[in-house]
């Protein structure tokens, strides 16, 4: 498989695993290796709670996500949009009874071999 087929197959994973990381119970090492495979080492992420640099500092958060947020999981809505290596993914999260908690877009910027090289998710206003 071409590692445009990958990382294409990565971000359209099931709306209950976006990019491939289910949405809980992966062990630290698990969560890496899974991200090393769509995400370039030094990745950013940001969002209105976090500005992480680098593929560990994710796992860590992660993981705190897992521990202090249980029953929370993301999914993908709708379709994802991708033009010259930006792609824009609509999200929600939603609690283990099924409510929206949160919703938004995230923005990924992929780098060479179609690595993700950043992601800024930007939350909807909440009512």
């Amino acid at each position: 498989m071409s590692a445009s087929a990958q990382t294409r197959g990565s971000l359209q994973a099931s709306r209950k695993e976006p990019l491939g990381l289910p949405e809980s119970g992966l062990a630290p090492a698990a969560r890496e290796a899974t991200l090393g495979r769509i995400a370039a080492r030094k990745v950013r992420f940001r969002d209105r709670y976090s500005r992480l640099d680098g593929i560990d500092e994710i796992v860590a958060h992660t993981g705190a996500a897992q521990r202090f947020m249980p029953g929370i999981g993301l999914e993908r809505k709708g379709s994802i949009r991708h033009c010259q290596g930006t792609v824009l993914a609509d999200w929600v999260a939603r609690s283990s009874d099924g409510q929206e908690r949160m919703s938004g877009t995230s923005v990924f910027l992929l780098g060479p071999g179609l690595k993700i090289d950043s992601v800024t998710s930007v939350s909807n206003a909440t009512s």
